[in-house]
Parts: structure tokens; sequence; C-alpha cells
């Protein structure tokens, strides 16, 4: 987990770096395609929330904001009226002074809430104080984070653990990995890339993974969400945030054909990054003149000969 909590905070540092570069094109479109805007008009919500998890730093539990645990939410227990010893509903962590108004008439947690008898929930965000003063100082804007066993591992009917997840962190990938081979998608597993999705959950951002009606998890929610939702989407800041690992490798989606390109090579690059397809780049940041450009520009300039004066 440590591995996976570093690498979501360098997935916002590079997320940063590479938004406020002034070279960096293939990321620029890479956030007007998840944002839906033009990068000068970008909210300032988006560098604040990439510049406060850059900043992260381990710290006492009381005095932190974040709580990290893999307990499967063990620390909870049942809220019990005091006098009467009758279960009221919901669950509490004393240790973090947070209480959980459980789905499903309060019968579980996160963790162990469950469609269709499987379990579901990779990791879980509880941000909801308990009534009264905590006997020790806790931090204001605190909110515990549980990574749960799903994100570790793959599950057996029962709901038990089966097998350790494979390629969930970005640094495990091999060293020239081929990712043109899967979508986007089939990353989309990563713990670092959960993580820095929960951390959207905590406050003081509290963004809801449900906007206006829009469900925002998953890529082809993501790529879907309006710029309204977009800005306050935990998922859209977790792609963001991976991609920007992808493009230190030479990958990113699908470049924009230039103005004037031919319907097909227009849609051919709309399907691709619809699809969450990478592409690789030698030069990631730079567009090069090569033998197929050169033909499409030629075609360009015989479809529309003033361009020659």
């Amino acid at each position: 987990m440590n591995d996976a909590i570093e690498e979501a905070i360098k997935m916002a540092t590079r997320a940063k770096e590479r938004f406020e570069s002034k070279t960096d094109t293939d990321y620029e479109n890479v956030f007007k395609y998840l944002f839906k805007v033009e990068k000068a008009n970008a909210d300032k919500m988006t560098t604040d929330f990439l510049k406060d998890v850059s900043e992260a730093r381990l710290a006492d539990r009381n005095a932190a904001n974040v709580r990290i645990y893999c307990d499967q939410d063990a620390r909870f227990k049942q809220r019990i009226d005091p006098k009467t010893k009758v279960k009221v509903g919901g669950f509490e962590d004393p240790d973090n002074w947070i209480q959980y108004p459980a789905k499903h008439d309060f019968q579980t947690t996160g963790c162990l809430d469950t469609h269709g008898l499987k379990l579901y929930t990779m990791a879980q965000t509880y941000k909801i104080k308990m009534e009264g003063e905590p006997p020790q100082k806790q931090e204001e804007n605190r909110a515990t984070v549980t990574m749960c066993d799903m994100s570790f591992f793959t599950l057996k009917p029962d709901n038990s653990n089966d097998r350790p997840r494979k390629g969930i962190l970005e640094k495990r990938l091999k060293e020239g990995a081929d990712l043109t081979t899967q979508p986007l998608e089939f990353f989309k597993d990563w713990i670092s890339k959960i993580f820095l999705h929960e951390l959207g959950h905590c406050l003081p951002w509290s963004w809801s993974d449900l906007n206006d009606g829009h469900f925002g998890v998953l890529w082809d929610n993501v790529r879907k969400a309006p710029a309204g939702v977009a800005k306050r989407n935990p998922d859209t800041y977790a792609y963001f945030g991976q991609l920007a690992l992808m493009a230190d490798r030479g990958y990113t989606l699908s470049r924009p054909p230039p103005e004037g390109s031919l319907k097909e090579e227009i849609d051919k690059a709309n399907q691709e990054r619809d699809k969450g397809t990478l592409k690789k780049y030698e030069k990631p940041t730079k567009r090069s003149l090569t033998k197929r450009s050169l033909e499409r520009r030629l075609r360009r300039i015989a479809r529309y000969p003033t361009l020659l004066s």
C-alpha cells in the first residue's frame, strides 16, 4: 500500500507538471478531452486538487486529514444506544470519531456491501463525524479511506480472497511494456489510481461519483461527463493522473488530426480516444512530419489550392 500512496502522489505531481507545461501539447489534448474545456479556462479547483495531493506528507493520525486502512472496515462497530444497549443503525469508528450511515438499512459498511450477493467495492471513504467531542483532539477536515480486499485480491464465489491481483501499479509494469495492446480500461484497477480517486471524496473536496444524474466511474462514463461534472468527478482526476504516468512512458490518447484532415481520419481518431486506445509516440510533445502526414498535407493542398499562395 505504501507503493500505491507514493504512486498516487506521483500521479498528481506529474499531472500538475505536465498540465502546466507550455510545450506538452499531447497532455493538453488529454485535459481538453477529459475536462471539456480549454486549458486557459481550467477551473482553479483542478490545479488546487493536484497541488494538494502532490504536497501530501506523512503525519500522526490525529493530525492527518486522510487516514488509510486495509482492514476491510473491521475497525467499525455497530452504533448502540449507551443507555438502552439497542442498535440504533449505522456504524462508528471511535478512534477517528467518524460514523457511517450504511446502505441497505444500515446492515454493512462500504467494503462489505454487496450487489447480487457479490462484494463490489474497491475502496470506501468515510467523513461523517460522530456526535459530541472526541476524547482526543482530531483534525477537523478528516476522512478515513479503506482500501478494500477487492483492491488487492480477486474473489472466490463465496467472497473470500482468492489470488493477488496482477499489474496493480505502474511501477510493476515491465520496462518497455507495450501499452497499445489493451484499452485504458484494462488498467482501471491500479491501486494508486483507486486511491487517487478516493482522495477526491475526502475533505475539503468531498466530490461524489454521482453528479447531476451522471455516474462518473469507469472510462466510458468519465469520457462522457460534461464540463460541469468532470471538474468535480473523482474518476476524471484518477484517469488524468494515470495518463500522466503513461505519458512518461511515451503513451497518450490519439492525437486530434490537423485541421482540414479527411473525415475518416477524424472519425478514426475520435473512436480511438473514446475506446481509450493508447498510442506510442517517439516524441510525445512534438509533431513530426511522417510520410503519411505528408501525404495527407498534399491531399489537403490539392483540395484547397489557396494554401499554396
